[in-house]
């Protein structure tokens, strides 16, 4: 967990620098290698582009890396040049030799240059595990492509089903085939997919990979959330006749705790980094409003005290921050709330709703569903809402993710 060292969010331009991409030379006797030099190119430079650390420019240099070529990408404001070169390739695999140079002193990073051999199949598996290196050995902590994203998409009405995706993969594979709706996906402490679904008349939890329900109680099965450590967790119930918080155990779903005692509907928990605390949303007071409590169900706190309707509180991970979904001139936009200092900012302004935020696993991004009801993408954006872009280019509808 080597976020837990830093409680604070970086707000404005994330990113640590700029590199330069260089054309991939050819230094194989094979012919018409030109498609698969500017595939490589273009991955390297949206992969590293896809990240919340780099920028990238592309422009051509000469081989091997000369003065002139360094002193371009400066005056391009690069800080690094990356420069590929095809070395071996039959088709379908071959080879590449890969210089990353610092464009003011000229010296070879070694840890990120080399050999490397590759097919077509794995390629991009191949560069975005490069990407992520680099991250790694220039922040000093885990690159976040290839990350999974759970959400859920609409097919037809009355049937949602669980999809996920990968970070900097347009792609999108179904994981539920419910036929019904399957709402609400969360992740397992060991890295499975949770989620409610219908699929037996009552919504009910499930753990994708099972077929017994998680927790079926009497009523609502809904929204559930693992503490950090996975021995606790968190849920929506409403087996005593209203929607309530509960504590339960996190490996057999047996009820450890009542959270709520309220004739309002509270919903939506989410824990605090520490495990100390949940957030939650609750109409207590009139109108859905996002709170705060103790593990054991004490002190609670109402958080948010703009607007009129504010729900989906997400925790960030090792952060005194919270996102959350609020009504504002009847669009539902994303905001960030700072608890140190109480301090509401609105992150995103539409058109069409922005729902369900939710922190990366590193704390740098925000994920949430944008659009209108029936063209809804998923969006990644900086913590002050800036850099915003799609990471699905369907329309879906998606949500939750």
């Amino acid at each position: 967990h080597w976020g837990v060292c830093n409680p604070g969010i970086h707000l404005g331009n994330p990113h640590l620098f700029q590199w330069s991409i260089l054309d991939v030379s050819d230094l194989t006797d094979a012919s018409g290698t030109q498609w698969v030099r500017e595939r490589i190119a273009a991955r390297f430079s949206e992969l590293m582009g896809a990240t919340a650390d780099f920028t990238t420019v592309r422009h051509e240099g000469r081989l091997p890396l000369d003065t002139e070529t360094l002193l371009n990408a400066l005056n391009v404001g690069s800080a690094y040049v990356l420069s590929a070169h095809l070395q071996r390739f039959d088709g379908q695999a071959g080879s590449i030799v890969i210089d990353v140079v610092d464009t003011e002193g000229g010296e070879r990073v070694n840890e990120l240059s080399g050999h490397t051999d590759f097919t077509m199949e794995n390629l991009d598996a191949g560069i975005t595990a490069w990407v992520n290196k680099a991250v790694l050995h220039f922040a000093g902590r885990p690159g976040l492509l290839g990350a999974r994203i759970a959400c859920v998409r609409r097919l037809e009405p009355g049937v949602k089903e669980i999809y996920l995706l990968k970070f900097g993969d347009f792609e999108v594979t179904p994981l539920t085939h419910d036929g019904s709706l399957a709402l609400l996906p969360s992740w397992t402490p060991d890295g499975r997919v949770a989620f409610t679904s219908y699929r037996q008349e009552r919504p009910k939890i499930f753990i994708h990979g099972t077929t017994a329900a998680f927790t079926e109680f009497d009523g609502m099965n809904s929204g559930i959330e693992w503490s950090l450590d996975g021995s606790m967790a968190a849920v929506t119930l409403s087996m005593d006749g209203n929607s309530e918080i509960y504590l339960l155990e996190g490996t057999t779903g047996a009820v450890r705790a009542r959270l709520t005692y309220h004739p309002g509907i509270d919903t939506s928990p989410s824990w605090s980094p520490d495990g100390n605390g949940i957030a939650f949303c609750s109409d207590r007071e009139g109108t859905p409003q996002i709170y705060v409590m103790n593990v054991d169900g004490s002190d609670k706190q109402r958080l948010t005290l703009i607007g009129n309707y504010n729900t989906s509180p997400d925790w960030h991970p090792f952060g005194p921050h919270l996102a959350f979904a609020g009504r504002i001139g009847g669009e539902f936009q994303v905001f960030r709330m700072d608890l140190e200092d109480g301090s509401t900012h609105q992150l995103t302004y539409g058109p069409g709703d922005c729902e369900g935020p939710d922190w990366s696993p590193d704390g740098r991004l925000i994920v949430c569903a944008c659009g209108s009801r029936n063209s809804q993408n998923i969006y990644v954006m900086n913590p002050d809402g800036s850099g915003k872009r799609a990471i699905t280019i369907d329309d879906g509808p998606y949500y939750a993710p």
